[in-house]
């Protein structure tokens, strides 16, 4: 499988530049960088992000599954959602509360339309 780790807040950092083999390496790799992540992005615009991973193209030998780990607090939640539904057949997205008091609203509905699972 690949991966790939993504910083986001009213911008976005993608940690590579294209995915990467999932080895030891790479996923130490991975954990020593998000070790130094910080909420430094400001607000949460999750639009412009999942359209940018939508938009790369995919190896379809792997599956794409994004992994979206927010408090919940989304700007335009109904044109994510759509953006989320229109590409649900190529993308799986699953959602998890990472703070107490999450809204649980839209990390449910995000979860749903991707067909994936939600926490909090």
């Amino acid at each position: 499988s690949k991966f790939n780790v993504v910083s986001f807040g009213s911008t976005y950092e993608f940690m590579f530049e294209e995915s990467k083999e999932y080895n030891n390496e790479n996923m130490q790799y991975a954990l020593e960088q998000i070790e130094n992540f910080s909420s430094n992005l400001l607000g949460t615009e999750l639009y412009e992000l999942i359209d940018k991973i939508i938009s790369i193209k995919q190896d379809y030998k792997y599956p794409r599954s994004v992994f979206l780990l927010t408090d919940g607090g989304i700007l335009d939640p109904t044109k994510l959602l759509e953006k989320i539904r229109e590409s649900n057949n190529s993308t799986r997205v699953y959602s998890i509360g990472i703070r107490p008091g999450s809204s649980s609203f839209p990390i449910k509905l995000i979860a749903e339309e991707g067909k994936g699972t939600s926490t909090l």
